[in-house]
């Protein structure tokens, strides 16, 4: 918003009223979407990768008691 033209010298509430009374309250929300679908996206393949790696190291390799850590896995 800070690079579109009639925004560049008010504050955040005047952008605030002037999105409110030129696009309505949907205007407060435009652009939401992507941020919101691209985060979705990351979040899954980062649990997917997470479980897969940990599932992948659940051997009895990986459940081997580190010495002097008083049990720690």
């Amino acid at each position: 918003m800070q690079a579109q033209p009639g925004f560049e010298s008010s504050g955040m509430f005047k952008s605030f009223v002037k999105t409110l009374r030129t696009q309505g309250i949907i205007g407060l929300y435009r652009g939401c979407i992507p941020p919101l679908w691209g985060s979705g996206i990351y979040r899954s393949t980062q649990f997917a990768v997470f479980e897969a790696g940990y599932t992948f190291l659940d051997t009895p390799f990986g459940r081997s008691e580190l010495p002097l850590t008083g049990g720690l896995q």
